[in-house]
């Protein structure tokens, strides 16, 4: 339920310094995304997009768990049934609820489709945060944007456009008053919300005139407009267009807090569905170390809670410690942040599709014709399928096991040309609707290892020794 109360301390007729002030329109649909901030996929630290190279395999929650071991780990309190989790794409029928996963560490954090629309997380949460979601279709006007605050980053300078992202600070305790604040914003009303088991603070702002204040916007949707950089969730930072009326909330249920901008009747609707359950998260679970930037300590099992429906993947990290990336749908362990491969990658296997040309970059914003044009994975046709695209199957497919459960391992190599995300020409051979793509580099052979869990494909992808030595570690357990 969306309860709003409004402040006395409601600000009305801010103006941009310098310029008079303009009632402008409710353009409702913008959002600015840098093509340095949108994936990374392959390359931690590199200019390339970072790609779920991995050799070796990913380290266990049960240290004493070996690539052969049974799965299940010491029974966990019992927490209720999520929704079903929404991935970059996915669609929320009209009325369904869904899951927003790693919005918090300990918690649930759902949404509700409103009767009248349908939300797609068009492009998925990154690490510890975000989820943008639109209305109606993939291609359809922005509704909401969501983010923790661990991974929600402002900047106070409306010209910024997204070079040195790394120097954005932490969004302030006061954001609602830091907003109303901001010159040139043309009104602005405040007060207290409540969004289910969240409650905080809201305002209501109309962007006024940016003449000589902002950039250019970066979204088609807002070509030849002027928009104000004012907050960057995670990676991406969103233009706020002259003339856009839109609300923020910041709220919190005492443990995650969250932020929360939407747009239009629409994005109110979607806000007044959001609610927060407490759950118990994995013992060992990964999400403080992300929270903290990714560092693994050496020597340490770490879980991934919910990698596959009710089911975690744990590892363990070797005596030189490690680095790890996060999103839903994938997981990768680097050896450090600045390492250009990691050397082993976690994908869903039902979010994974072939690439149709392996040429094409696939990433973000994918196009629905990308989208169906790909089929589902078919490892037992792997050599027929990569046969001369300038990758050779160097060995299998071969039947293996990995945490007890039947899988088939083949790799891959690559000779010729390629993409050139890569330190080397790189491949993608196949790619996740999640929004991360394996690549295979020339010179570096990658393994592929696709483990029947259950029914639900779970696919991994392993670069060098230490992919191998976390392979060896897998295990998967229950959530």
């Amino acid at each position: 339920m969306l309860t709003r109360v409004k402040k006395s301390m409601a600000v009305v007729g801010l103006c941009a310094v310098g310029a008079a002030c303009s009632g402008g329109g409710s353009d409702s649909s913008a959002s600015s995304v840098p093509d340095s901030a949108v994936e990374v996929v392959e390359a931690v630290g590199s200019t390339e997009s970072p790609a779920i190279e991995t050799t070796e395999a990913p380290p266990s929650t049960d240290a004493t768990t070996t690539t052969e071991a049974a799965t299940t780990t010491e029974a966990q309190p019992a927490a209720p049934e999520s929704p079903p989790v929404l991935y970059g794409g996915d669609e929320l029928a009209p009325g369904a609820t869904g899951s927003l996963a790693y919005m918090s560490l300990d918690s649930v954090i759902t949404v509700t489709a409103p009767d009248a629309i349908s939300i797609f997380s068009a492009t998925g949460a990154g690490g510890t945060g975000w989820v943008n979601l639109v209305a109606g279709s993939v291609d359809g006007p922005q509704v909401a944007v969501l983010a923790n605050s661990l991974a929600t980053l402002h900047t106070e300078d409306p010209t910024f456009t997204g070079e040195g992202a790394s120097s954005l600070v932490a969004v302030p305790e006061d954001l609602v008053e830091w907003i109303a604040a901001r010159p040139f914003l043309a009104s602005a009303e405040s007060g207290t919300v409540e969004l289910g088991n969240l409650t905080g603070t809201y305002i209501d702002y109309e962007i006024g005139d940016l003449a000589g204040t902002g950039h250019p916007c970066a979204d088609p949707v807002d070509d030849g407009k002027t928009c104000a950089s004012m907050l960057a969730f995670g990676s991406y930072l969103r233009g706020f267009p002259a003339g856009e009326k839109g609300s923020v909330y910041d709220v919190t249920d005492g443990s995650t807090r969250l932020i929360v901008l939407t747009l239009g009747a629409e994005g109110d609707d979607v806000a007044s569905t959001l609610n927060s359950t407490p759950r118990t998260p994995p013992e060992n679970s990964i999400g403080p170390a992300i929270a903290a930037g990714g560092l693994l300590a050496a020597a340490t099992s770490y879980a991934v809670p919910d990698v596959l429906d009710g089911l975690n993947v744990g590892f363990t990290v070797g005596d030189a410690g490690g680095f790890a990336r996060l999103e839903p749908g994938w997981v990768a362990v680097y050896e450090s942040p600045d390492a250009a491969m990691a050397n082993l990658a976690v994908f869903r296997g039902d979010l994974m599709h072939w690439n149709p040309d392996l040429s094409d970059d696939p990433y973000f914003p994918f196009e629905g014709a990308d989208l169906s044009s790909a089929t589902s994975v078919e490892f037992a046709t792997a050599a027929d399928r990569l046969a001369g695209s300038g990758l050779t199957v160097t060995a299998g497919p071969t039947e293996t096991t990995v945490a007890g459960y039947p899988a088939v391992r083949f790799t891959l190599e690559h000779s010729g040309p390629g993409l050139d995300r890569c330190a080397a020409p790189c491949v993608a051979p196949m790619f996740s609707s999640a929004g991360r793509t394996p690549l295979v580099e020339e010179g570096t052979p990658r393994s592929y290892v696709v483990v029947d869990v259950d029914g639900q494909p779970l696919v991994l992808a392993v670069v060098g020794d230490t992919g191998e030595s976390l392979l060896a570690t897998l295990a998967i357990s229950t959530s």
